[in-house]
């Protein structure tokens, strides 16, 4: 039952290393999906599961982004080493592409998006100052809602203007209503939008 199960990492087969097992919540039972044979493994899903990517660091400070193949295989896609930041923040989109965090190319991070076939990049959205720390997106559209920067104090720079209407609802004081009870208005979130808003809650907390 897909529903009962979780996707999860642990070291029990070698402790300096975590592997990836599909674990049945019901059962308890384990299924090991892939081991890790470097220094370490990350992993990258769909919203139903499926591993589409990884980045493997290799000893020293190399690493390898790849994709899975049809067949079984991995195909590399980029390589970077130290000074190079790279993360998927979300999940292919029909055309291929996925948006991510990088510096490839840059002196900070951006917010981009990703060929998977070639590995090319565009720019959706930078600071002019500082990295972008990171960005929560919509998990039903798979489209980013907001994204935060610390060029001083928290910067939040919204892509959404539902999300950006809660979330600054958040920090302003109530205001008494003709009943003489308080209110907050608050926009109508799709379920994707309060599942996203509910992340960033927890964030900022």
């Amino acid at each position: 039952d897909e529903s009962s199960s979780i996707l999860i990492a642990h070291n029990g087969r070698d402790r300096s290393r975590f592997d990836l097992y599909r674990l049945d919540l019901v059962s308890g039972k384990s299924e090991p999906l892939e081991q890790t044979v470097d220094a370490g493994t990350s992993w990258s899903f769909k919203k139903n599961g499926e591993i589409f990517a990884r980045k493997r660091f290799l000893s020293g400070s190399d690493w390898r982004f790849e994709m899975l193949q049809l067949d079984g295989n991995w195909r590399e896609v980029i390589r970077g080493g130290l000074e190079d930041w790279f993360s998927v923040v979300g999940e292919p989109d029909e055309h291929g592409k996925v948006y991510a965090i990088s510096n490839r190319g840059r002196d900070k991070t951006a917010l981009v998006q990703f060929g998977l076939a070639d590995g090319s990049e565009s720019i959706v959205d930078q600071h002019p100052i500082v990295d972008y720390e990171w960005i929560v997106m919509d998990p039903v559209k798979n489209r980013p809602l907001m994204g935060v920067n610390h060029p001083d104090f928290q910067e939040r720079r919204f892509f959404d203007k539902d999300i950006e209407a809660d979330i600054r609802s958040l920090n302003m004081p109530e205001r008494p209503s003709k009943k003489g009870s308080s209110e907050i208005r608050q926009p109508r979130l799709t379920a994707g939008k309060k599942a996203a808003l509910s992340a960033v809650r927890k964030r900022e907390d």
